[in-house]
């Protein structure tokens, strides 16, 4: 079964160093997925030619310019879903950062690449809550033609809606030709709704001004028009309901995101080292005061994210791909 490993990030110091380590985690520590192609999809604008170097200079990565979603941050991750290299039969989406600790073969094994199949991780019961009221979206979007809205509910969930995280997602060809049509779509129309309702007050008039004025004349920084993140996650789930896509859900170690160890294992597969819980200076990645911090600290997964960033500075620093002074 031929993988491909999809990565989505921003032409910026701190996304070019996480897509860095996690490109060196999977060559080092993925197992049976270490040697699979990697799409490296940057948005808006190339990155320096030094740091393409450094990344083509790790095996099979293509890495490519994609064009940038203005006014909404998370949409840009659905051009993981259109690599150029189409011969593939799973496609398994990862955020920049992620990090490999371990096999990953596990998240793709068993998938039948003839029909959609889509697994992800739960999302918890806080994250559902910010989803809002949810039975008219249900309807409208999420509903597949001639079924009802008990067809859709899946009680393993909380709100039995099947929410997913978005950071880390696998499927199969025919499910990335259906979430990449459906999803961004649905997505869009999901913020535009929002965009609506934040302007029927006064104190939302003119939060929204600003967030406007803030994206027309700082585009290329990390601030989103409307950052209803939740959409994405909503987007995906009614994708695959509406076409009935078989879903599965992930174990929790392929997203790790809390610094205490998994039960039963010290580390996880996957480590999701989100903003909020981990508190990194990600332009500083390889030799930035964080390393001594967590390489002290009582928690397995924050120790080896520093190993494994170590170990990636001293690979790139002593291949032969040439020094930034000479880009």
């Amino acid at each position: 079964m031929r993988v491909r490993i999809s990565i989505v990030g921003e032409p910026e110091p701190a996304f070019i160093n996480m897509m860095k380590l996690l490109v060196y985690s999977l060559r080092s520590r993925a197992g049976g997925l270490a040697d699979a192609a990697i799409t490296v999809s940057v948005n808006g604008r190339d990155m320096p030619a030094v740091d393409r170097r450094h990344l083509e200079s790790m095996g099979d990565v293509n890495v490519r310019v994609m064009p940038r979603h203005y006014g909404w941050l998370f949409a840009n991750k659905f051009n993981a879903l259109f690599p150029e290299d189409t011969s593939y039969d799973v496609l398994l989406y990862l955020d920049a950062d992620t990090c490999a600790f371990d096999d990953l073969e596990p998240m793709v094994a068993g998938l039948d690449p003839s029909i959609p199949q889509f697994r992800g991780r739960m999302m918890g019961e806080i994250g559902s809550r910010q989803a809002g009221p949810l039975d008219a979206l249900i309807r409208e979007f999420a509903v597949p033609p001639g079924g009802t809205p008990a067809d859709v509910k899946d009680s393993r969930f909380p709100r039995e809606l099947p929410l997913f995280n978005c950071g880390v997602m696998v499927m199969t060809r025919p499910a990335v030709e259906i979430v990449r049509y459906d999803a961004p779509r649905i997505a869009h129309e999901l913020v535009s709704r929002r965009a609506s309702s934040a302007v029927e007050s006064l104190p939302g008039l003119f939060r929204e001004t600003a967030h406007r004025l803030f994206a027309r004349f700082f585009a290329s920084r990390q601030q989103t028009t409307y950052a209803y993140w939740v959409a994405e996650q909503l987007a995906v789930a009614f994708a695959l309901l509406s076409n009935r896509v078989d879903y599965q859900v992930l174990d929790h170690i392929y997203n790790w995101e809390l610094p205490s160890s998994p039960d039963g294992r010290d580390l996880p597969a996957l480590f999701h080292y989100l903003k909020g819980r981990h508190d990194i200076d990600r332009a500083a990645l390889f030799d930035g005061a964080w390393q001594q911090e967590y390489a002290a600290s009582d928690s397995a997964p924050r120790r080896e994210l520093v190993d494994v960033a170590r170990a990636c500075a001293a690979h790139l620093g002593t291949s032969t791909v040439p020094a930034a002074s000479e880009s």
